[in-house]
């Protein structure tokens, strides 16, 4: 089992939230991305932000801690991620440009995110109704094992 950590932001503009896309699957996931060796979540966000888009972003609240068992291309993988309220430093642009080829970024409006294959899956439920709610309760440990889902506060 190949394990990996994770670090993502939850940037929410005007009632959308920012979306990195794989352009060849289709599927969606907040924007961020590996921790490497010696680097803190906080750290990791900052440079995949930098590396992905150019813009500099404030990491905020950590807001989740997601425990996710899954299969890619065969491969079973225990991701832990890290999920931070955070807020683009500056003016926000109306079209985000990626830097790297795989992805594209784009603003999902929270209440078509259960419409979108947007992973984690719990984020297509949870994100939209603790936004609603301005992330007021406390640090949310979500766990996935296939499609079991349960979490503690």
């Amino acid at each position: 089992m190949k394990f990996e950590v994770i670090a993502r932001a939850i940037i929410i503009v005007e009632g959308k939230v920012l979306c990195q896309r794989n352009v060849e699957k289709d599927e969606y996931a907040l924007p961020g991305g590996h921790i490497e060796r010696g680097e803190t979540v906080r750290e990791t966000l900052i440079r995949e932000l930098e590396e992905e888009t150019g813009m500099p972003i404030f990491v905020g609240k950590l807001t989740y801690i997601n425990e996710n068992f899954f299969v890619q291309d065969g491969e079973e993988i225990h991701e832990i991620g890290f999920y931070f309220l955070s807020s683009i430093i500056g003016d926000i642009p109306e079209t985000i440009e990626s830097r790297e080829e795989h992805i594209d970024f784009r603003f999902i409006d929270l209440d078509h995110l259960e419409d979108k294959d947007v992973y984690p899956r719990f984020l297509r439920t949870v994100l939209p109704e603790d936004a609603k709610k301005n992330f007021s309760d406390t640090l949310k440990h979500i766990i996935q094992k296939g499609e079991e889902e349960h979490w503690t506060e």
